[in-house]
């Protein structure tokens, strides 16, 4: 989590277009810990001054599926490309 807020801090003060998170948030535990978790990390990720975008990774998928991540995280389930900037 430290280190998520300061990735959060870094990115607004840099005025960053956009943020891309890589995905593994979580360490596989049991399902109620990891939508626990993904749920925190949502939170943090809220004070995002900029669009966040998400790959979810392999330990992301143990327990849930790419739906179920993709919503919590409130990001899209599926592969897309943007233009920005």
């Amino acid at each position: 989590p430290r280190l998520v807020d300061q990735f959060v801090k870094a990115a607004n003060s840099n005025r960053v277009d956009f943020a891309v998170d890589l995905g593994d948030l979580v360490i596989q535990t049991n399902p109620a810990q990891d939508r626990h978790y993904l749920l925190k990390l949502k939170e943090q990720f809220n004070a995002l001054t900029v669009p966040r975008y998400s790959v979810h990774g392999n330990h992301d998928l143990a327990f849930m599926g790419r739906n179920e991540v993709a919503g919590i995280l409130g990001a899209q389930p599926d592969s897309h490309s943007q233009d920005i900037n």
